[in-house]
């Protein structure tokens, strides 16, 4: 009785098998193209957050240079006094 159960085991096992390897002959190409196109479209992803980060840290840099100089004008404003000179015209 051992023995037919065992039988039947490795025919159940051998169906498996054969459907996984009917399932993969049909759909295997798909399969592999969709998880390439994951893939890609995952570093593509990846790529563009990386340079749209970089990106934005040198627009960053420029709006604080910016502001840095903007902040020295006006201090320096602040502390030149302004000099008229007296126009004396000479008729």
């Amino acid at each position: 009785m051992s023995e037919d159960l065992s039988i039947f085991r490795e025919i159940d096992e051998a169906l498996k098998v054969d459907k996984l390897e009917k399932f993969f002959a049909r759909h295997g190409k798909t399969i592999l193209f969709v998880c390439l196109g994951i893939i890609i479209i995952t570093i593509i992803n990846v790529v563009n957050k990386e340079y749209d980060k970089k990106v934005a840290a040198r627009q960053t840099a420029i709006i604080l240079q910016a502001n840095h100089l903007v902040r020295n004008l006006s201090i320096k404003k602040q502390s030149i006094k302004y000099y008229k000179p007296k126009t004396v015209w000479n008729h």
